[in-house]
């Protein structure tokens, strides 16, 4: 007799299979050129991500920022090149967030010449790096997200509304890099797989401005739907 939980439990698995942030990145990877790089890895699926990006790049990759949600560090990611892990706040943003921020904003622009920076965003990112524009306090930013939560506004919304607070939001990271050429690898967890929407954007490209960011998405929903299909 067939097993109705085991049925759903399986096929669960199976989208999870489909979507894993190690495999796609590697994936995603593969013909990457001989540069050196620096990661940035941002999100809930960061060390996975991670994982994916050295196997794909090996000795190429020289440092790896990682900022997740708290136990979301797997003990492995120490041994990844440079490594530097950081575990932060998810869903509501603290003082961690900020350090968080900061130091993505640091390694950012004291990037050496010559090194390529790959960063890698997933669900998550929004509430674990955050800088803010001056006079801005940490709890005007708990509060809205609190708020936006609790009232079940959709993404678009909270994603306006934080970019009011945030000088990182909505294309924060692209004005960071200052027009210097980077690749994005994204998992989407928001409908449509829209880079500016993915993190609140912080990997988008700022509004009414070019970039040299390539931005890939590696795996979405329909991704996981079809592997669940099969």
């Amino acid at each position: 007799m067939l097993d109705p939980r085991r049925i759903l439990l399986e096929t669960f698995d199976a989208a999870l299979r489909a979507v894993d942030g190690e495999v796609r990145v590697r994936q995603a990877l593969g013909g990457f050129g001989a540069v050196p790089v620096h990661l940035f890895a941002i999100g809930k699926a960061a060390g996975a991500m991670a994982k994916g990006a050295c196997a794909a790049l090996g000795t190429r990759v020289r440092r790896s920022l990682v900022i997740t949600k708290d136990g979301h560090a797997d003990p492995g990611l120490a041994t990844l090149p440079g490594a530097q892990v950081i575990e932060s706040a998810h869903p509501v943003p603290d003082g961690r967030s900020l350090d968080a921020g900061a130091m993505l904003e640091g390694a950012i622009t004291s990037l050496p010449e010559g090194i390529h920076p790959v960063f890698l965003i997933s669900g998550g990112s929004s509430s674990l790096v955050e800088l803010l524009h001056p006079g801005v306090t940490l709890d005007a930013l708990r509060d809205l997200n609190t708020r936006g939560l609790a009232a079940g506004w959709d993404i678009t919304r909270l994603n306006d509304e934080r970019t009011k607070l945030s000088r990182i939001k909505r294309g924060g990271v692209a004005r960071l890099l200052a027009g210097r050429a980077a690749h994005a690898l994204f998992i989407s967890d928001v409908p449509g797989d829209d880079p500016g929407v993915i993190g609140s954007g912080l990997l988008g490209q700022e509004p009414g401005t070019q970039d040299r960011v390539l931005r890939i998405v590696v795996a979405d929903i329909d991704v996981a739907s079809r592997g669940a299909a099969a």
